[in-house]
């Protein structure tokens, strides 16, 4: 079996850490897998394996025929072609249909969180083109929204739709003489981050506040300064940036905060689950519906601020070894390669 993985760039963001792991996974089992960057390098390219074979688009005009020939003629050597993010699913789909001489089964690994989508706007229309000229054969999705989404509104047979949650890979942290104190926030700057929130309860809790993320949105950047500045927590909030994994430093802190008002993961869930640290984060997500009832105490279902204080309160009830055994049984690296392999077998069958 031979696997080629698709996106554009390796830029620090959860779609692209899926990429990197499972390429990884897939080397180390023996199985033959390329990775194709449609678009650029980026900040994570050094964290893939040096052995596995790494080519560079460098697309600059999405309609450059040499560009879209070459796309075509490398894909068609490969059994699958396991596609990341809809815009590059659109883009490599293009390029096989014009090109393509053997036509390889084109998998769209979706991880976007925004199925619902405003009639009239930009977005209808490649929704549209989704569900007549480039519509899917096969579908994997990181959460069942996804899942039905594809079923019912891209009309993809159920047989070819898989759910594959995401995973992480646990980094072994030395933990010894490390006293916890201060509050941590991981994620890329963005509004959908909900990082307002947050702020209001280190506001109330008057804990330090540690921000893991780079900033993909200027003007919201500018926004939350100011939002910091009002609340006059300057001294107690620590920005980070251009950190490429974020697990070495969570054992430094007490608890985390997590108030995305939309996640398909998230995959920082996954982290504080390994390494223990307790958190409590909005009910979004894969992860949130895999394991509320386990963990009732790290989740609200409103932004209603005396609740979320509420568990954060309670968060010493935690139970460190019960989140570790969680992460292990449910989302370690073993089972998603497993389940991934599955996949492509049931895809290679049909």
């Amino acid at each position: 079996m031979k696997v080629l993985q698709v996106i554009d760039t390796l830029h620090t963001g959860g779609a692209e850490k899926m990429t990197i792991l499972l390429s990884n996974l897939l080397y180390k089992k023996n199985v033959k897998v390329e990775l194709l960057l449609l678009v650029e390098k980026g900040a994570l390219t050094k964290e893939i394996d040096r052995e596995i074979n790494v080519h560079v688009l460098n697309r600059v005009n999405r309609f450059d025929v040499h560009k879209m020939k070459a796309v075509a003629a490398l894909a068609s050597q490969f059994d699958i072609v396991h596609i990341h993010l809809k815009h590059n699913y659109r883009y490599v789909s293009l390029c096989c249909t014009l090109f393509a001489t053997q036509k390889p089964k084109l998998i769209l690994h979706d991880h976007s969180h925004t199925l619902l989508i405003q009639k009239g706007t930009v977005r209808a229309v490649k929704d549209w083109l989704f569900k007549s000229v480039f519509k899917p054969q096969y579908y994997i999705g990181v959460h069942q929204e996804g899942l039905k989404w594809a079923v019912n509104k891209l009309h993809i047979k159920k047989t070819k739709c898989f759910l594959l949650e995401n995973a992480i890979e646990k980094k072994q942290v030395n933990t010894e003489r490390t006293t916890r104190s201060g509050v941590v926030m991981v994620g890329n700057i963005n509004p959908i981050k909900n990082i307002e929130f947050t702020l209001k309860l280190i506001k109330e809790k008057k804990e330090n506040l540690t921000i893991y993320g780079n900033i993909t949105d200027e003007t919201y950047f500018k926004k939350i300064k100011s939002e910091i500045t009002r609340l006059q927590i300057s001294d107690r909030i620590t920005f980070v940036h251009d950190c490429i994994n974020v697990q070495p430093h969570l054992h430094k802190y007490s608890y985390a905060l997590h108030t995305a008002i939309k996640e398909t993961g998230p995959l920082v869930l996954l982290e504080y689950l390994a390494q223990g640290l307790p958190f409590v984060s909005h009910a979004t997500g894969q992860v949130y519906h895999s394991i509320h009832k386990q963990f009732p105490l790290f989740f609200c279902n409103s932004f209603n601020e005396s609740d979320w204080l509420h568990k954060i309160d309670n968060l010493h009830l935690a139970d460190q070894q019960h989140m570790e055994d969680c992460y292990k049984n449910n989302y370690s690296t073993d089972n998603y390669l497993k389940e991934c392999l599955n996949i492509y077998q049931d895809i290679l069958r049909s």
